[in-house]
């Protein structure tokens, strides 16, 4: 194994080890560490780091971005260990990224959007995101989060919510107002009277008795904000 693998290595370790989950990086980092080696190289410059990000040609500026972001964090930490280790500068081929306005629902919005999801069909699709979207609403929590709880991380006793993979993989405790928990009680009910076999853990769960997709949630919520004005598109 190169120095440069073992420090790649060391350094990927660490930054899962504070709690990062680094998703596409860990991926990324290694084809850059082959890409410099190739090369014949032994340490990393910004000239490399440049050439490696614009591959193939024709990649979206937004990608380049991504990776250069990504090799300037491990030259950061090589750079440390020694100073011949170029970095990248902050802002070099950076892509100008626009984030939209959030839209912030009222409270009488929110119960139009409640009550229109309670008008889906079938039944179990009605209470499902009529529960789903209120929980959202009083607590906060993001929709992967929501999707993720099993039947054990919803406490309807003590009235509180174990999020068990929250930002940096964190556990977080979400504790409930206790006209939540008689919704999410009664959701849990008709749940399983109307889908007795269901056949995963998850609290929420699609008319088929699997986990609720993404994909699915988007749209559902695209018709209910459409039916009730909120939405033009």
């Amino acid at each position: 194994m190169s120095p440069l693998v073992e420090h790649l290595d060391d350094y990927l370790r660490l930054r899962r080890g504070l709690g990062f989950q680094l998703g596409r990086h860990g991926g990324v980092l290694p084809r850059f560490v082959a890409y410099v080696e190739a090369s014949g190289a032994t340490t990393v410059t910004v000239e490399l780091a440049v050439a490696w990000a614009r591959l193939p040609e024709g990649i979206k500026p937004i990608t380049v971005d991504f990776r250069l972001s990504a090799v300037r964090g491990f030259a950061r930490y090589l750079h440390a260990i020694d100073p011949a280790h170029e970095i990248p500068p902050a802002g070099l081929l950076a892509v100008a990224r626009r984030r939209p306005t959030p839209y912030i629902f009222t409270p009488d919005q929110i119960d139009e959007v409640l009550c229109a999801a309670r008008r889906l069909n079938p039944p179990l699709r009605a209470v499902t995101y009529a529960t789903l979207l209120g929980l959202l609403a009083v607590t906060g929590m993001r929709l992967g989060e929501a999707f993720a709880l099993t039947r054990t991380d919803v406490d309807l006793v003590d009235g509180m919510v174990t999020v068990r993979h929250a930002k940096f993989d964190r556990i977080r405790l979400v504790p409930l107002h206790p006209s939540v928990t008689a919704a999410l009680r009664a959701y849990a009910t008709a749940r399983d009277r109307l889908c007795p076999n269901a056949n995963c853990d998850r609290f929420f769960v699609s008319v088929t008795g699997r986990p609720l997709r993404r994909g699915e949630a988007d749209r559902v919520f695209r018709e209910i904000t459409a039916s009730i004005g909120l939405r033009t598109d």
